[in-house]
């Protein structure tokens, strides 16, 4: 684009299969009848494998399928959890498939397997608890899923991206002289699931790239020192066995400084002198803290994070977050590519809530 020349800015291919299909899923099992008074989960998933999806989706999952040969994400995108008035994200569950199985049979099986069990994380007791806190009719919820090619490359039988990361246009907790519209962005080597589920990742200020938050010795304390990657070794993955980390594997950081994806955003701390040297050509500890591309702009992340959030914040009219993957591999002309893979809308500041403690059992 003419405002960011110096990088693609893309969205990976992702298929969205309507609501209705799920009206159609509990329809055509007879689900409707007892899914709302049983509350083992366990069983409410073992009665949605057990049903059978449309003749339709069926087949136009099986023509996808021909055509996606990458990792897949199945995730949920549901009216409630996209909403403006109350989203809420990582409550109901996400999958990741290496897709890769000699077998066509059987990489439909796992993804179908994994549509239903995004359908079935609606019945979770995390999932009813919180609808019960806010009060919402889980009967009202109406589930779409979204399949999501992957973003990475494949580097001795893992697959993973360089950096993934969430921003959000405003900062609750702005520190020296940031303002809370500059925003904030936290950011990780590897899959996404690490960010989102809040393990040690580097948070910075897309307006203010430069500025290090924390001391150099609380940096290296924080640091990242394991991440995840799609196990492109596993064929066979039991999803109801072993979840959500079913096609996944968790590595040291050794093993991508072995596959050369850390080159360009890792650190080496000297505590000696308590100082950070860029890159990772001297002896001593690793710290991702991105620095080649926040200071040394080998890329420029910290734009493309403030002109996507200006635009999204502008497209839908309220605060924003957006989560992304990175690319670092350049193209002929010099540049990385920067995925776009999900925006939500940022709910609320903390002066619009009152909180009564007394009320609070």
């Amino acid at each position: 684009s003419e405002i960011l020349p110096d990088i693609h800015v893309k969205t990976p291919k992702t298929p969205i299969i309507g609501t209705d299909e799920f009206d159609l899923f509990l329809d055509r099992n007879h689900l409707n009848e007892k899914i709302y008074t049983e509350y083992d989960y366990e069983t409410v998933k073992k009665w949605f494998l057990e049903g059978e999806l449309s003749v339709n989706l069926t087949k136009r999952l099986k023509i996808l399928l021909k055509l996606i040969e990458k990792p897949l994400a199945v995730r949920s995108s549901s009216l409630f959890e996209d909403s403006t008035m109350q989203p809420f994200s990582g409550i109901f569950e996400t999958y990741l498939l290496p897709n890769n199985d000699p077998d066509f049979n059987e990489r439909f099986r796992q993804l179908s397997d994994a549509i239903k069990l995004v359908y079935a994380s609606i019945f979770s007791s995390n999932a009813r608890t919180y609808f019960e806190a806010v009060n919402y009719k889980i009967e009202e919820e109406k589930m779409a899923v979204v399949i999501q090619e992957v973003v990475g490359n494949e580097y001795d039988g893992y697959f993973y991206p360089h950096i993934s990361g969430t921003a959000q246009s405003h900062n609750y907790y702005p520190v020296a002289h940031m303002n809370p519209e500059d925003g904030f962005a936290v950011a990780a080597l590897g899959l996404g699931k690490y960010v989102v589920e809040g393990e040690r990742t580097y948070r910075f200020s897309p307006k203010y790239p430069t500025l290090e938050i924390i001391s150099n010795k609380d940096l290296f304390k924080s640091s990242q020192v394991h991440f995840y990657a799609v196990d492109l070794k596993k064929n066979h993955i039991d999803l109801l066995k072993n979840g959500e980390d079913a096609g996944l594997a968790q590595l040291d950081l050794y093993e991508a400084e072995k596959h050369r994806t850390i080159n360009h955003i890792a650190s080496v701390y000297d505590p000696e002198n308590d100082r950070i040297d860029p890159g990772i050509t001297s002896y001593g500890p690793r710290i991702i803290n991105f620095a080649n591309i926040l200071k040394f702009e080998y890329i420029p992340l910290s734009k493309t994070l403030q002109v996507i959030l200006d635009v999204v914040k502008e497209a839908l009219g309220c605060p924003v977050e957006v989560e992304f993957a990175v690319d670092l591999n350049k193209d002929s002309s010099g540049r990385a590519s920067f995925y776009l893979l999900q925006i939500k809308p940022l709910l609320g500041t903390e002066d619009d809530y009152k909180i009564n403690m007394d009320k609070i059992e």
